[in-house]
Parts: C-alpha cells; sequence; structure tokens
C-alpha cells in the first residue's frame, strides 16, 4: 500500500491523507511517478502551495522524486565561499506550475541509516587514523553506566528510533570520548550526523546556525570522500553506503534550500516561520500507526474504511506527549509522538532567515569547524589538496600468472619546477618504491625519505593552525573533547536527553506514589535486553524484508558456527597452500581452539599484492545465504568462518622492521586500515610483537616467516585471487573488492 499526505508545517495539525493506492512495492519508479506527478499538479492547480516533496529513503522513491524535479525548470542559488581554495555552494530547488519546491528526505530516517552504517559489516568506515565499526557500539552497550541498552546493539531493530535517538545523543558521544584512542572516528561521525539530524529536528535553534551544520556537514562529506580517493581507499567498501550518502545530501540541499524558499520565494508580508521537521515523512507514519492502532494488520479496503475515523486518532496520537517509558523503548520500532517541545515554540525566532552575507559567514564558519574535526582523526583537510591522486591497481580475478612490469617512464619524469619539496619527495618515493633487491642501507634511506615527508606535513600542518584560528568550537583539542559534548548537548531533542539508559529524574517524594507506579519506576532501572516493543515479531519482519530495506546491519554471532558459504570456502582455503611449497600450515591460518583470533593479534595478510603485517581491529562472520548479514564476531577458531575483517596493515621497512605509514600514501602522514575478507589472510603471528611510535618490529621468527611468504609472493597473489573471485552464473567472474553495495554483498 502507498500513502501520500499532506502537512501544513505548522506545530499540532495533523496531516491530512491525500491518496492510498494498492501498489507493489517492487514497482518501478516511472510508474510511481504517474500517481505521485496527478496529485503534484493536481494540489498546485487548486491553489495549493507546496515548498516540499518528501520521502523516507527508499531508492525507487528518491528516483521518483528526481524524476518529479526534472520535469520542471531548476533553480541553483549560490552560497559565495568565502575561501579562494573552496567552491561556492549550489543549492538546488525546482520550479513546476510557478511552484518552488525543494526535495527532502526524512530526517529520522536519515537518522537510522547514519546508526545502521556505523554497526555494518559490509564496509569499514575509515576517517584518517581511526575506524567506526559495530564493535564499539557493542561494547559502548555492554559497559557501565551506558546510555545504551543491549537490545539496541544484539538482535537490534533497524528501524528502532529510541535507540538511534540515544546513539546519536550527547551522552553517547560523552560516553564514547571516554576511551578516546579508540573511539575517535566514532565520536566524530556521532556529533557531526547527530547535529545535522538536530538542525532538522531541534525547536529552538536558529536558521543561521541550522545552515552552518548543514554546511559543515557538506564539507565534512566532500573532505571524507576526497581523503578516501587521495589515499586509494575505494569509497564502496570504506565510505557510507551509496544510498547514506544520497540521503545525507538530500538532507543537506533540502534544509538550506527550504531556508531559501522562506526568505525568497514565499509572497506574503510577513516572514513564514520554517518548521524544518514537519518536512518529512512523520506524517505517513501517524496514518499507519494510527490503522495499525485500529486493525493491526489491514486491507486496502479496511484502510479506505477507516479514514472518517482517523483523523482524530492521529490528532489524539500527536497530541499526546512522550513519557519516559516511550522515551526508552528498546526494539520498538517507529516512534510516531510528537516532541513537548511542540508545545512552547518560537515563531518570530523561526522566521528570521540568514542572508546571502550570513550564509558566507556561515560557511567560514562551518570550514573552521570542519578543519577542527577532521585535525581530530589526524589530517588537516588542506592537506589534500597538494597530495597526490593514488589510482588504487584493478584486483585480481583469475589465476593468470602475469606479474605486472615496471613502468620504466615513472623513473624518467622530468623535474617539474612548480612542483613543491613535499610533491617532488613524494614522487620519487613513488618511484623507488618500485625497485625491488635494494640493499640494507638503500632501503634505510628510504625510509628516512619517508620520515622526512612525515616531517613537512607536520610542519605544515603548524603553519596552517597559525593562519586558521578557528572561529567556533575553538577550544577542541584532542585532550580536552568537552566542547563536542558541550554542543551536542545544547542542540539535542528531548527524545535524546531523555531517552537513555543512563538517565535519571528527581525522584524526590515517591513516598505519595501509588504501588503501580512504584513498581513501574523500578522496572525501569532493570536491563531491558530481552524487551520486545510491539509488533516486532513476524508481521514486522514481514514488512520490513519484502521491500528495500535501508543499508547496515547492527548484529552479532558465534563465529564457531560455520554455515554453507563458510563451509565452501574453507574448502577453497584448503587450497591456499597447494601451489605454495612450503607453508602447508597456512591453509589453517595457525588458527585453531586453543589459539584463536582476535581483536589485537596481528597477522600476515596479502592485500594490494603485497605481504603486511596486520593487526586485526575487528572480525565479522556471514549469517548464511545469499542475502545474510555480515555480524560482528569477538572471535573465531577457523579462517573459513570469517567473511570480512578490518585490520590495520603495517608495511615491511627493513630486517624486522615494520612502518605504520606506507611510502605510497606518505604524503598526509596517516596510518592505513584494510577490508579484506578471509581469503586474503594467510596466517596469524603468535609471537609477541612490539608496537613503536612509527610502527612494529617482528621477532626474529615472525621475521623470518615474512620472508619465506615475500619469496612465495606470486603464487600467493594467484592463489588468493583465486579465493577472492566470486563467480556468478550467467555473468562475467568479479573480485570481492570490487562488489558494490547492492551487487552480490547484502549488508
Amino acid at each position: 500500500i502507498r500513502l501520500w499526505v499532506l502537512q501544513i508545517p505548522i506545530a499540532g495539525i495533523p496531516p491530512l491523507a491525500l491518496a492510498i493506492l494498492p501498489i507493489s512495492s517492487k514497482i518501478k519508479a516511472p510508474a510511481l511517478l504517474v500517481h505521485h506527478e496527478k496529485l503534484f499538479r493536481g494540489l498546485i492547480s487548486r491553489g495549493f502551495r507546496l515548498i516540499s516533496n518528501a520521502s523516507d529513503g527508499a531508492s525507487i522513491e528518491r528516483d521518483c522524486q528526481r524524476r518529479l524535479a526534472a520535469l520542471g525548470s531548476p533553480i541553483f542559488h549560490i552560497i559565495r565561499s568565502p575561501l579562494l581554495e573552496y567552491e561556492h555552494i549550489r543549492i538546488p530547488l525546482h520550479r513546476l506550475q510557478n511552484n518552488v519546491f525543494a526535495t527532502m528526505q526524512d530526517s529520522l530516517h536519515g537518522r537510522k541509516t547514519g546508526r545502521n552504517n556505523a554497526g555494518t559489516g559490509a564496509r569499514g568506515l575509515v576517517l584518517g587514523n581511526f575506524t567506526v565499526h559495530y564493535e564499539q557500539l557493542y561494547d559502548m552497550a555492554m559497559s557501565k553506566n551506558t546510555p545504551l541498552y543491549e537490545r539496541d546493539v544484539v538482535r537490534s531493530d533497524k528501524q528502532d528510533d529510541n535507540a538511534a535517538a540515544r546513539l546519536f545523543s550527547a551522552a553517547a558521544l560523552e560516553h564514547a570520548l571516554e576511551k578516546p584512542d579508540e573511539n575517535m572516528g566514532l565520536c566524530v561521525y556521532l556529533f557531526i550526523f547527530g547535529e545535522l539530524i538536530d538542525a532538522y529536528q531541534s525547536r529552538v535553534m536558529s536558521h543561521h546556525q541550522r545552515a552552518k551544520i548543514a554546511l559543515r556537514t557538506r564539507l565534512f562529506l566532500t573532505t571524507w570522500k576526497r581523503f578516501l580517493k587521495k589515499q586509494g581507499y575505494p569509497q564502496h567498501r570504506y565510505y557510507i553506503s551509496a544510498q547514506a550518502d544520497d540521503i545525507f545530501s538530500i538532507l543537506i540541499d533540502g534544509l538550506l534550500g527550504l531556508i531559501i524558499i522562506h526568505r525568497d520565494h514565499l509572497q506574503s508580508d510577513k516572514s513564514v516561520p520554517l518548521l524544518p521537521w514537519k518536512h518529512s515523512t512523520h506524517g505517513n507514519e501517524h496514518m499507519f500507526s494510527g490503522m495499525r492502532g485500529i486493525v493491526p494488520d489491514f486491507s486496502l479496503v479496511q484502510a479506505v474504511q477507516m479514514m472518517p475515523h482517523l483523523h482524530a486518532t492521529v490528532l489524539a496520537a500527536m497530541r499526546a506527549r512522550f513519557s519516559k517509558a516511550g522515551f526508552k523503548g528498546v526494539a520498538a520500532g517507529y516512534q510516531t509522538a510528537s516532541l513537548p517541545d511542540d508545545g512552547s515554540i518560537d515563531y518570530k525566532t523561526l522566521a528570521k532567515f540568514p542572508s546571502d552575507a550570513d550564509l558566507t559567514a556561515e560557511m567560514a564558519t562551518a570550514i573552521e569547524e570542519n578543519i577542527a574535526v577532521w585535525s581530530l582523526l589526524g589530517l588537516h583537510p588542506e592537506l589534500l589538496n597538494s597530495a597526490p591522486d593514488i589510482t588504487p591497481e584493478p584486483s585480481p580475478v583469475d589465476l593468470s600468472n602475469n606479474v605486472d612490469l615496471l613502468d620504466e617512464t615513472a623513473l624518467q619524469t622530468e623535474e617539474n619546477a612548480d612542483l613543491t619539496i613535499r610533491e617532488r619527495l613524494q614522487a620519487a618515493i613513488d618511484a623507488v618504491q618500485q625497485i625491488s633487491d635494494l640493499t640494507h642501507d638503500e632501503k634505510s634511506q628510504i625510509e628516512n625519505c619517508t620520515s622526512a615527508a612525515a616531517a613537512l606535513v607536520m610542519h605544515n600542518l603548524s603553519i596552517m593552525y597559525v593562519f586558521h584560528p578557528l572561529i567556533s568550537i575553538n577550544d577542541i583539542t584532542a585532550s580536552d573533547l568537552q566542547p563536542l559534548v558541550l554542543t551536542r548537548k545544547a542542540n539535542q531533542t528531548t527524545d535524546a536527553l531523555v531517552g537513555v539508559r543512563n538517565y535519571k529524574v528527581n525522584r524526590t517524594g515517591t513516598q505519595n506514589l501509588t504501588k503501580a507506579q512504584l513498581k513501574r519506576m523500578a522496572r525501569e532501572d532493570i536491563p531491558e535486553s530481552d524487551a520486545r516493543g510491539s509488533s516486532t515479531g513476524l508481521n514486522r519482519r514481514v514488512r520490513w524484508t519484502e521491500g528495500e530495506t535501508e543499508d547496515g546491519g547492527l548484529e552479532s554471532a558465534d563465529a564457531t558456527a560455520i554455515n554453507g558459504n563458510s563451509a565452501n570456502a574453507e574448502t577453497a582455503a584448503a587450497g591456499r597452500a597447494s601451489e605454495v611449497s612450503f607453508l602447508d600450515f597456512i591453509s589453517e591460518g595457525g588458527i585453531s581452539a586453543m589459539n584463536e583470533l582476535m581483536d589485537g593479534r596481528f597477522a600476515f595478510i596479502l592485500h594490494e599484492k603485497q605481504i603486511l603485517v596486520a593487526k586485526v581491529v575487528t572480525l565479522y562472520t556471514k549469517t548464511g545465504g545469499k542475502a545474510g548479514k555480515h555480524a560482528w564476531t569477538p572471535r573465531t577458531a577457523n579462517i573459513g568462518a570469517i567473511s570480512y575483517m578490518l585490520v590495520q596493515t603495517f608495511q615491511h621497512s627493513f630486517a624486522h622492521v615494520f612502518r605504520k605509514i606506507h611510502i605510497a600514501y606518505a604524503a598526509m602522514g596517516v596510518c592505513r586500515f584494510a577490508h579484506i575478507p578471509h581469503g586474503s589472510f594467510l596466517c596469524q603471528i603468535n609471537e609477541s610483537v612490539k608496537t613503536t611510535s612509527d610502527g612494529i618490529e617482528l621477532s626474529k621468527s615472525a621475521a623470518t616467516t615474512f620472508r619465506a611468504l615475500d619469496q612465495e609472493k606470486d603464487a600467493l597473489t594467484t592463489s588468493v585471487a583465486s579465493l577472492n573471485t566470486v563467480r556468478r552464473k550467467g555473468k562475467q567472474n568479479i573480485s570481492i573488492f570490487d562488489l558494490e553495495d547492492l551487487d552480490d554483498v547484502s549488508s
């Protein structure tokens, strides 16, 4: 069933159901557009002023929105950059029958999308020197005085609004910051996307601040993608999903577009207040919630019959205020009640809009704040301008034994007088890296060049900080991150404040409470790890597995249970040693029930045609079947059970020393991570590994193993390429590294 709703963007006014049709979830965008366009044009022709067109994130609905926008004429509002090195920002608006509108996404769906992307095992999110992954969320939920519930991360409901609010709350950020060395990437992630959602949901924030947050998020996402490109990370494996990126981009453009429409395109004697949280699909959820409250599993005929009664039902639901239990519900799916803040809105503040000069000033602030948060991640965004472009080599697919030949022209490049010293140094390092059989002295000289490149990076950082004082969040340092928490506390909404597990209310005067009230209060203090919300059983599963689901997977699993795919992979893994004359033990990966693989362990892997040392960050196992989720596991006794692992990699320097900053990527001075399948795993290092400021040092025995593996690199490359090749019936074989989000690996 498809439902179209009209929402007057004023607090307290219920949505009005416009149309309901029996349309399959498998409908394509062109067919859906026929109904959507007819309704849109019909409303405009009858004098309705439509200023937004919102959906809840499904790809078909986003496609339908784009097709509707293409029927009209585009309008671009330019926000001029305050700095020459930054591009102007174009805000897209659309004019249809002289009606200017913005394309929108539901911000609360966006918050759940952000939550799900943080916990998926199908990707390994890399932010500078840090990562974001499921295990961080799990550790938070299992720690003392945590703001999260266990069910927020274990057997979680991906559509749980309360769980998403808790994760992006100020309390969750503050809790994560207790371990900044481990969670800095997660902390920045929670701050950036939590702020974007609250730029929509806040009832008190000024539109100047909303605009700054939207611009900062745009800059952050742009910097993230540029960083991945410069470092040679494939975006589809180390960035949020393409769907999530599209949703957040629409949210950013939509919010800025609404500000421009209210400021420039509404014909009125007075400014019309903008309530951005009303531009969403929340009205649709109100309607569906009201219908399910009458008939849990209704048909189209029943839905039509309920319409006369639904208006009063939805109005009563909207007037109901959140209770504490409502905030703290777990695995409860959609939250449809209105925030209590809706009763005390300052419409005068919401009717004041930034001028073009104000928007440019807000962009200047956003630039400085983007520099500040990326500096926490070990990277200054302006380094990206001079860093060389890295083009990853295609992932090997077949069993070809061809060896890449050295490109002689790489060593004969003429010196460019316009290159900076650091760029020349990087070019020299890149060229020398391709030479093999170097002496110990030559390797030491290359190591010194790498250190020099890193020193230049740090020197540039110190200069940049002198000439770019922070305008906002200006007290933030790696040792004092309270400005982030204070900002989130100021901007978060009531559901995020009160819904966290460790939120406590003043309980004075409990002697006057009834016995039932005291029991209810006691239950609220008991961990709700096994609680189940209404309609979280089979009927909810059917509703959310028939159509498209949001990308991500907050799951955990026992890696000792080997499913069909893992069993096949284990059989294939036995062939890894068949072409390697002396390393029969790598078929088992040096892993056993007495010597399990787990976080923090070191191993040898083959990645990007190199033998590298890897430190395990987190492990995932696929739960079975083509559409199975990549669920987190704390350890494994069988390498065949692992679907993906996220590791930090170390490159050989000389003798038994391995560097954390790889030569080819030294320009930005950040360490390196890899999100790899089990086929790239060679064997665990069972001896102790010494950690240094620049990398690691292996024992003599482990160093001997490395040299033996390196001598067999060609044979290993062929074997690993075979293991990592996905053979698709009726399609060309493809490397698992090249699979896109919606190809053969489901998240």
